[in-house]
This record gives structure tokens, sequence and C-alpha cells, in this order.
């Protein structure tokens, strides 16, 4: 088949995912189609549908107990959140990944410093200068 948009491609993915009776389709790979839908849907800009495919990306992560995947999963919602304004929202979603990333990796490594980054941005964003100098 022919790919002519993102929707094609969600087309897919939502087919993809309808057949995930098969055995052979694990729940990490139905996260992972999850998390490949949110971040499209953040793509065209349908923020609902993305943020409830993130959640449920989440929730296969969390209940794998595969922090580092779960910590990913997050972090990409701070920044869809962010994209939309929703200072709040984002910095929760960071400070969750945050403490799932230290807990994963202890306190240096690249995806802690990925984490601090986007939340010294999203404070940066919403205005808060002194607090984004802390995370950066």
């Amino acid at each position: 088949a022919l790919i002519h948009s993102y929707e094609d491609v969600l087309d897919m993915l939502r087919r993809e995912i309808r057949s995930s009776t098969d055995p052979d389709i694990e729940q990490d790979e139905i996260a992972a189609i999850l998390l490949k839908m949110g971040h499209l849907y953040d793509i065209v800009e349908n923020f609902d549908r993305s943020v409830r495919c993130f959640e449920k990306a989440l929730k296969f992560r969390l209940t794998s107990g595969d922090q580092v995947k779960a910590g990913q999963v997050l972090n990409v919602m701070g920044i869809s959140y962010a994209k939309r304004r929703k200072f709040g929202e984002a910095m929760t979603s960071f400070e969750q990944a945050l403490a799932l990333r230290k807990s994963a990796f202890g306190e240096i490594h690249s995806d802690i410093a990925e984490t601090l980054h986007n939340m010294g941005n999203c404070a940066a964003k919403s205005g808060d200068l002194n607090e984004a100098r802390e995370y950066y």
C-alpha cells in the first residue's frame, strides 16, 4: 500500500494494534506502536489523541517494569505538553521521567541530561528563567 500521509501511517498502526490478539505481537511491540502513533498525532497536531496514545504506551511500559522505556514515554509526553504551552503538565511528566531515569541509571547519564534540558526549556518558555538555569 502506498503511504500518502501521516494519516495513512496512523491507519496502518491502528490496524496493527487491532491484530494484537495475535500472540506473536508482544506487549512491548504494542507500546512501541502506541508511542509512534503518539508522535504522529503530535505532528498532525491532534494533541488529545497524542496524549491518549502516550498514556496507553506508558501503562504498558510501567506494567512491564521497564523504567528506562517508561521514562522515555514520560519525557516525550512532557515535550508534547510543552508544545501546547501546558507547562504544569509538562513539568510533571518531566519530573516523573527524571525519577524513573535516575532510578534506572543513577545520577549521571545522557537520558537524565536530556530530561533536565527539557525541564530547563519548559521553565524558560513559561518565563521562569531562574528555574530554567537550575535545570541547565
